[in-house]
């Protein structure tokens, strides 16, 4: 077969020049076939294949021994534990130090009474910090006690006593303030529950009570106008002087030697109020008594003193003019000279009617002094 397959190269390599002509097919030579025995021809049935397989057996397989692996003596540095735990530990701590189970409880118990009295320790000192703490505090707080105590005491020696006013009056402040129910209007019942209030009434000297005359009708409990309560008071008060009256008015006493009375008014013009005051000088003393009943000390007065008044001026009036606190005021004198009874515009519109010169003067001490209030009866 060499030689055939090499015939076509040799022919082909002395035949090349011949190839330039045209191609020839007798110079493609094929591959000769493989050519197999008879026995590949031959075919295997099925049921011959199986009874074989059947019939076929193993040859056995014996597998080889697993070694053992070598084993150390306990105790030496070549032994591994297979797995080691917790428990394995303690075991092996117990053993080496000869610790029991009831060695264990035993410390543990210690371990939790430790524990309880550190806890214990902790809290007293605890409370004793807490306790210390407040009563430092509490003497801190005793000691600012009573230095504001000794440092008020210094200030309220060292300053003068202040009167604190009641504001409930008009004009003036007034120290206290008396209310006077009036169950009827009769001009003896209202005298009478003033002179009671007058005699009841305790103050301190220079201190100022204001009475607040008040009467029960339909509407409920009100204060009494003005114009009512100087109509029932004084009944014989002239029109003229009654039609200029304001609602706002106090009446009440100045503690002097003794209480003595006072009413304070306004006007709403100075020349009919003038002229209304000088009409009722007439019966003024009557009309009023006996509240504005006063009788000062007696102090001696010459004989010049009485002779001297004008005949024409007694006949008109009991009431003469003077200065007083630097105002025009007309004055009501006794036997001896001493003013019982007075009047006067402590300003443009505010009358006053007093016993004495002391209560002018408070009363234009206060009115200079205090904002008028607001007015009662309007």
């Amino acid at each position: 077969m060499e030689e055939n397959k090499k015939t076509p190269t040799s022919q082909a390599s002395s035949e090349a020049p011949a190839q330039t002509q045209g191609v020839n097919p007798k110079d493609f030579i094929l591959p000769s076939k493989e050519v197999h025995s008879p026995f590949y021809a031959q075919r295997t049935g099925a049921d011959v294949l199986l009874r074989q397989e059947q019939e076929a057996t193993l040859p056995e397989v014996k597998a080889a021994p697993i070694p053992e692996a070598p084993q150390a003596p306990l105790g030496t540095s070549e032994f591994v534990r297979p797995l080691e735990t917790y428990q394995g530990d303690i075991d092996k701590y117990m053993q080496q130090k000869n610790v029991t189970n009831v060695t264990i409880v035993a410390a543990e118990q210690r371990r939790v009474v430790a524990a309880e009295n550190i806890v214990a320790k902790k809290q007293n000192e605890k409370g004793k910090s807490v306790t210390s703490q407040v009563v430092v505090s509490a003497v801190a707080a005793l000691m600012i006690v009573v230095a504001i105590g000794i440092l008020s005491t210094v200030y309220l020696r060292t300053q003068p006593l202040q009167k604190v006013p009641t504001p409930s009056a008009p004009f003036i402040a007034i120290d206290e303030t008396v209310s006077i129910p009036l169950p009827s209007a009769t001009t003896q019942d209202v005298m009478n529950s003033l002179v009671a209030a007058k005699d009841k009434t305790i103050l301190s000297p220079g201190l100022i009570a204001g009475f607040l005359p008040l009467t029960t009708t339909a509407a409920g409990t009100q204060v009494v106008a003005a114009q009512n309560f100087l109509t029932t008071l004084a009944p014989n008060i002239p029109n003229q002087l009654l039609r200029t009256v304001q609602p706002a008015y106090i009446v009440g006493v100045y503690a002097d030697k003794a209480n003595v009375p006072f009413i304070i008014f306004s006007v709403d013009s100075f020349q009919a109020g003038y002229a209304g005051m000088l009409a009722w000088e007439q019966t003024m003393p009557q009309s009023l008594a006996p509240l504005f009943a006063y009788s000062p000390q007696s102090t001696a007065v010459t004989a010049t003193t009485t002779t001297t008044k004008a005949a024409a001026e007694v006949l008109a009036s009991p009431f003469t003019d003077s200065i007083l606190e630097n105002h025009d005021a007309r004055v009501l004198l006794d036997e001896h000279g001493n003013t019982t009874l007075l009047w006067t515009f402590i300003d443009r519109t505010t009358i006053l009617i007093a016993t004495n010169k002391n209560t002018l003067h408070e009363m234009l001490s206060r009115l200079t002094t205090s904002p008028r209030l607001k007015q009662i009866g309007q």
